[in-house]
């Protein structure tokens, strides 16, 4: 009876120590992260904001256009109750600035181009004097100027839509064929996402609220895929949600994006040629940048990519660099159009870079 007893004990042993030998093995092997899941080939950045050494004001805010040969960047530069829209044009003729508005505090630029005409919507709270004394006369308010060659803009009009007596800011423009919806958030001290839809920016639809979610809501960015799916990405409390619909109707419940940081702000969103979805966000100071595992999977991400960019004849610590508010565009031949504030030896610019997706790694 013992002897069969010790054979049966040797037989389990070995068993055991077949069966766990390989767990062991792995335990010793060292995490493997995820390399860079693109191989995109960046410029040398360049600074296209202008350069002022006592110039402290915030610049951020931005948004960029693609059209053709032309370039145009738009962002905010100023100080709360003094903040105005500058844009930068780079064309045929060379290279501009130009002030777009002042006098107000204007934030959340978006430049866009429908039916042959450029447009900017931003958002604006009206500023009064009364006896040298500034005070805001109203809640924030969706506004539009207009262009015909993106250096001449008409004065701001206010788009009649604005939820009365409640915040109306960060406005994204989706268009579709002949038709463009307006997403904002809107409220007092926590958000909800709303749109509208209009053929002509004259006459609107009565504004909906996207889905029912409540919260502090930021920065929504909307993407149409490939196949007809409409994901919306957006900033709740310091992290990334998203959420999915067909046709944009009928959105599901808002998902958690990934786990980065405790603090993810900003998603700028692209679909590359192959039908991949790259993602942009600041996160700890720096741009980071991820994409989805999967074609058509959007709830699996890659581990974040630190975008790393450095000017040549740049000499900083990384303690000084505060990079934030990346946007994203891409040309006709699938080349990335990056820009994004920087706050590099106590100096806010404007940042410019250009990507070429050389190949995919995966």
């Amino acid at each position: 009876m013992s002897l069969l007893y010790n054979l049966i004990m040797k037989k389990f042993q070995v068993f055991i120590t077949l069966f766990y030998l390989p767990v062991l093995i792995l335990s010793f092997i060292p995490a493997q992260t995820y390399c860079d899941p693109l191989d995109i080939e960046w410029s040398e950045p360049e600074i296209i904001s202008l350069q002022d050494k006592n110039d402290i004001f915030l610049k951020s805010d931005l948004s960029i256009l693609l059209d053709g040969n032309k370039i145009a960047i738009t962002w905010i530069k100023g100080k709360v109750g003094n903040s105005s829209l500058y844009l930068f044009l780079k064309d045929d003729s060379g290279k501009s600035i130009i002030q777009v508005t002042k006098g107000h505090e204007d934030r959340d630029p978006r430049i866009f181009k429908f039916k042959d005409k450029y447009h900017i919507i931003f958002s604006r709270r009206i500023i009064e004097t009364n006896n040298e004394i500034k005070s805001y006369m109203t809640p924030s308010i969706l506004m539009i100027t207009d262009s015909t060659n993106l250096q001449d803009w008409s004065i701001p009009r206010i788009i009649r839509i604005n939820l009365k007596n409640q915040d109306n800011h960060e406005p994204f423009i989706f268009i579709d064929g002949e038709n463009l919806r307006i997403l904002w958030t809107t409220g007092n001290f926590e958000f909800e996402i709303f749109y509208s839809e209009t053929t002509d920016l004259k006459t609107f639809s009565a504004p909906k609220r996207l889905f029912n979610l409540k919260g502090p809501i930021h920065y929504p960015y909307l993407l149409k895929t490939k196949n007809s799916k409409c994901l919306l990405f957006f900033q709740l409390k310091h992290s990334l949600y998203f959420s999915q619909s067909l046709y944009f109707t009928a959105w599901k419940k808002p998902k958690y994006m990934m786990k980065h940081s405790s603090r993810e702000y900003r998603p700028a969103i692209i679909q590359l040629p192959d039908e991949r979805i790259l993602v942009f966000f600041n996160s700890a100071a720096f741009i980071w940048y991820t994409e989805n595992l999967e074609k058509y999977n959007y709830d699996n991400w890659f581990k974040p990519i630190q975008l790393n960019l450095k000017k040549s004849n740049e000499k900083f610590k990384d303690y000084m660099i505060q990079e934030i508010h990346p946007v994203i565009a891409q040309d006709k031949a699938g080349n990335l159009h990056l820009t994004w504030s920087s706050k590099r030896n106590g100096l806010w610019n404007i940042y410019y870079s250009a990507g070429k997706v050389e190949k995919n790694t995966k």
